[in-house]
């Protein structure tokens, strides 16, 4: 990036971010990568700008903590499937700084509550449950949700259990566990049914999990784990555990 760009992002992001305790941190950033953090407490939270490697005049932007260093992108937070902005001259650069930085308040500061939230944890006997009898609770939620037919194994069962979740948790506080387990089950079932695999207790972590062995990759996913960070934060969508896995089936043959 030109060092005018360079000077105008540092400039215009400390002023509109300063007034929430966030400040650019130069140590903390690098070549092509603008970091501001603020602390909370222990815990310090980041929102980096950067730019591509690979194209000119584009720019993301990407919030995370010392706690959650997965993050998410701006994009992400906003729904859009882009994940770098452009722009072509300083008008346009003052243009893109203004919207980012809208995100970061609107969108940003808000995700860092949500991602304080962390993983809500299940009574051992839930994890025990779906180990020993998955299919059965799959089952029981199918009927009890009324997924029958074609639509108890739609390909899009990931977002089918996401919008399931989202309605049970109206006006609940704490996670509905008896609910969570039923819908692991669909969702572990859903998987199973997709792309094959086998079901293990993992003695490491202590929980269940799907185990897919392909030529090239071997992926654990922990069903009940999933429903429960998505059920405290709507980001952590089941869809992109989904994707990814089909990604990896597709390329198994090279």
């Amino acid at each position: 990036m030109d060092k005018t760009f360079e000077k105008l992002l540092v400039e215009q992001v400390s002023a509109e971010l300063g007034p929430y305790g966030f400040t650019y941190d130069k140590k903390r950033s690098g070549r092509g990568t603008w970091r501001f953090v603020r602390s909370n407490g222990p815990i310090l939270q980041m929102i980096t700008f950067d730019e591509s490697e690979l194209h000119d005049q584009v720019l993301r932007v990407f919030f995370e903590t010392s706690t959650d260093p997965i993050g998410i992108y701006g994009s992400t937070l906003m729904g859009e499937q882009q994940e770098w902005y452009s722009y072509t001259d300083e008008a346009s650069f003052h243009a893109l700084l203004s919207k980012l930085l809208t995100l970061a308040v609107e969108k940003g500061l808000p995700w860092y509550e949500i991602s304080a939230r962390g993983v809500p944890v299940p009574p051992e006997e839930i994890n025990r449950s779906l180990y020993r009898d998955f299919p059965h609770y799959a089952e029981a939620f199918v009927a009890e949700h009324e997924l029958q037919g074609e639509n108890s194994v739609t390909p899009q069962y990931a977002a089918v259990v996401e919008d399931l979740i989202r309605e049970r948790q109206k006006g609940r506080e704490e996670p509905d566990w008896p609910f969570l387990l039923g819908a692991a089950a669909y969702y572990a079932e859903c998987m199973r049914g997709e792309a094959g695999g086998d079901w293990l207790w993992d003695e490491d972590l202590g929980k269940p999990c799907l185990q897919v062995r392909g030529r090239y990759f071997v992926e654990k996913i922990y069903p009940l784990f999933q429903v429960a960070a998505f059920w405290n934060n709507p980001y952590k969508k089941l869809r992109e555990h989904v994707r990814r896995l089909r990604a990896l089936k597709a390329t198994d043959h090279y």
